[in-house]
């Protein structure tokens, strides 16, 4: 088979162009005589055929096409820059000498890319499951854990988000398979699911001794977390803390000097004892907020519901259920997935070529028409589903089968098939929408940026560049920070630091993490200079 390579434009290479075309190469006359004269009096002695010290010889250099050479050029550049060249103890020129001869090379070799790039073949990219997570999010409005559904994704240099490291393995598909049929039935609403037990616990080590952000005023400690009710049903959840057990009760027998506060979506529990209660809940997600009130200092500070506790604070908020379900109810995943509802069965097979079409045009990173083999081939699952227990189990087996769907799993490119081996071309603006957005967001296209690839226009610098800035003000862009950045910098990697130091604790771990990812953000929405992070005030 051929290998063609593509050309991807992304804003880092807008970037490398925009700085690329500022620089003005020095002829041999000048750049060039001063790199000559440099390496001739301080490299050559070791650097040559004869003595190759590194394996390196420069004596046959061709200073007046340094581009010709990309790999020999390059190793000097980095010696230079780094101040690796020439060693210590020998003579050594002045540091804007050493800058001047590395600028010269690297102004050739970019220049010299930018004429003829060579961005190498594409590989096929499956999704890793940062990525899948994020995507069932946008196409279903569906929050999950994916690494309860899904293997581990391998990783090199820190990132796991490498084609040529994202394997594929028995294991991922039966992951795979599985999580698209539980995902498609959670979304649509699962009527026979079987009651279940949800525990969200404090990290281990994390001190409550002060107000957590999130919480309300007047409190310490504590736990956020959004729940997703599957169902119009009652749960039982529960509030544990304190010395164990679950339970909650005063010091040595005293008197209580602590109360428990538990909001929903920022509003106090409607309960007695919101410690454990049971309570008809309708579907969808819930923030619930439980944190402790110390009376002793934030007495009257509130007037939440409260019930005796030990001032250890929150270690867990466990949810069961569902019990005695009426319904799916009006969830933000059925709102997504449903905009038709037929009036009769005459109208089910139109609403479900609609609904198909859309959900896969998002899934598959392609707008497809009703007619497409794509849906054709969907609504043929449909169909099954539809006869063995009516509209929405259609959908629903349709919807699995499309979350296990290479076209959803992988992403594709296409190449032009009068592309000759080894030559660039522009890549299609349908892959660049999804390199945009899975490098800016870590997920699918929306549908304006399918729209403008659609239309042939996202390639036209000017869109690109408002699209880029439109992305970057969404707040699904945050997946640059906790994806990009966390790999980066290997914030990822604070999980596992136990330095030997008196005051660290999971507090400190929290913030030095979140310091980082807010200066990250800063730069990003300020448009700051990438060297901040490094010398910020």
């Amino acid at each position: 088979m051929a290998r063609r390579y593509a050309i991807g434009l992304s804003v880092l290479t807008l970037l490398l162009v925009a700085s690329v075309a500022m620089f003005t190469i020095p002829g041999r006359e000048d750049g060039g005589q001063l790199a000559g004269e440099t390496l001739d009096r301080y490299c050559l002695d070791c650097h040559n055929s004869v003595d190759r010290a590194g394996e390196l010889a420069l004596d046959q250099f061709d200073l007046a096409s340094p581009a010709t050479a990309a790999a020999t050029s390059e190793a000097v550049i980095r010696k230079l820059r780094t101040g690796m060249m020439p060693p210590a103890g020998e003579a050594r020129p002045e540091r804007g000498m050493l800058d001047a001869v590395a600028a010269y090379l690297e102004a050739h070799v970019d220049a010299a890319a930018a004429r003829s790039p060579r961005p190498g073949a594409p590989a096929l990219h499956r999704l890793n499951r940062t990525e899948y997570a994020n995507a069932i999010r946008d196409l279903l409005a569906l929050d999950v854990d994916a690494e309860t559904l899904l293997p581990a994704d391998d990783a090199a240099d820190g990132f796991d988000n490498i084609a040529g490291v994202l394997t594929v393995s028995p294991a991922l598909i039966e992951g795979y398979v599985a999580a698209g049929m539980k995902l498609s039935r959670r979304a649509i609403g699962d009527l026979t699911m079987l009651p279940k037990t949800v525990v969200y616990r404090v990290p281990g080590g994390l001190e409550q001794d002060r107000h957590f952000e999130g919480l309300p005023l007047g409190t310490r400690g504590g736990l956020v977390v959004t729940h997703d009710f599957p169902l119009d049903a009652e749960y039982e959840l529960s509030v544990g803390g304190g010395g164990g057990g679950g339970g909650f009760g005063g010091r040595g027998g005293g008197a209580p000097t602590t109360s428990v506060v538990l909001n929903f979506d920022g509003k106090p529990v409607d309960t007695r004892n919101p410690r454990r209660f049971r309570m008809r809940m309708p579907a969808g997600p819930v923030e619930i907020a439980a944190a402790t009130v110390d009376r002793s200092r934030g007495d009257g500070v509130t007037d939440y519901h409260s019930s005796p506790g030990r001032s250890g604070g929150v270690s867990q908020i466990q949810i069961d259920g569902p019990f005695d379900a009426t319904g799916p109810g009006d969830t933000p995943s059925r709102r997504r997935i449903f905009s038709c509802y037929p009036g009769g069965p005459a109208e089910e097979a139109g609403c479900a070529r609609e609904i198909l079409s859309r959900l896969a045009s998002s899934a598959y990173r392609a707008l497809l028409d009703e007619n497409d083999p794509e849906i054709d081939f969907l609504f043929g699952f449909f169909e099954q589903g539809q006869r063995d227990a009516g509209f929405e189990a259609g959908i629903q087996r349709a919807l699995a089968m499309m979350l296990i769907n290479p076209r959803f799993l992988f992403r594709f490119e296409t190449e032009p098939e009068e592309i000759a081996p080894g030559e660039a071309y522009r890549i299609p603006d349908l892959d660049l929408a999804s390199r945009l957005s899975f490098f800016l967001w870590s997920s699918i296209p929306d549908d304006e940026l399918l729209s403008l690839a659609d239309e042939g226009r996202l390639g036209d610098p000017g869109v690109l560049r408002e699209q880029v800035t439109r992305m970057l003000a969404d707040p699904k862009s945050a997946a640059l920070v906790d994806n990009f950045a966390g790999q980066w910098l290997y914030l990822r990697a604070l999980a596992d630091v136990e330095p030997e130091a008196p005051d660290w604790d999971e507090n400190l771990r929290r913030a030095l993490r979140q310091e980082t990812e807010l200066l990250f953000q800063t730069i990003v929405d300020e448009d700051r200079p990438i060297h901040d992070h490094i010398d910020g005030d």
